[in-house]
């Protein structure tokens, strides 16, 4: 990859789950988190160091907890750290009860 990019969730919108690709240029402190529409964190999909390359995760529709979320908008947030490199992007998804 060239760049820090993360693909729109697919299927979306989704029941009971989606995927998300998302694909780093160099190595890289990663967070990827679901917030509900009032910005409050869902769950937590990444949080780690991830090598270069291109990658897939998939969020059940569950929260941290473990509970279904609600049907609703969401926003996955795309975090990357590496050195004085920063990026950040968010997609909408909606989710389908």
């Amino acid at each position: 990859p060239e760049s820090f990019y993360m693909e729109a969730n697919y299927p979306n919108p989704f029941n009971p789950s989606t995927r998300i690709r998302y694909s780093l240029c160099q190595g890289a402190d990663v967070e990827l988190t679901v917030y509900n529409a009032l910005g409050e964190k869902v769950m937590t999909l990444v949080d780690a160091f991830v090598s270069a390359g291109s990658y897939e995760t998939e969020w059940n529709g569950l929260t941290d907890e473990g509970q279904p979320a609600v049907s609703g908008l969401y926003m996955a947030r795309f975090s990357v750290r590496s050195g004085s490199v920063s990026h950040q992007q968010v997609q909408r998804m909606l989710l389908v009860r």
